[in-house]
């Protein structure tokens, strides 16, 4: 019984040393991929905001029309994307 718990133990402390920092590295590399996402995604709809402040007119053509929806549009995508990534990060963290 003593050789068989000697002979079960020894292969997982083999697997054990390298095994829990390499996954400890992962989580932290995650982590910090979709904290660096989450600040370009913010700092895109900071900018898509501002562009669209500055081309929105009162009196403007169809054409001026379709590139605020587009602005818009891009803007809700940017903020989404930080959302998103902002969720990722909490739940990649409460693991």
């Amino acid at each position: 019984m003593v050789h068989y718990c000697t002979f079960s133990s020894e292969p997982t402390h083999t697997h054990l040393n390298p095994g829990v920092p390499t996954i400890r590295f992962a989580q932290e590399h995650g982590a910090a991929n979709l904290l660096n996402l989450s600040t370009v995604a913010t700092f895109f709809s900071a900018v898509t905001a501002t562009t669209l402040q500055y081309t929105f007119q009162s009196h403007s053509t169809p054409i001026e029309d379709a590139v605020n929806a587009f602005w818009f549009t891009s803007m809700v995508f940017s903020i989404a994307a930080a959302v998103n990534s902002l969720l990722g990060l909490t739940w990649k963290q409460a693991m």
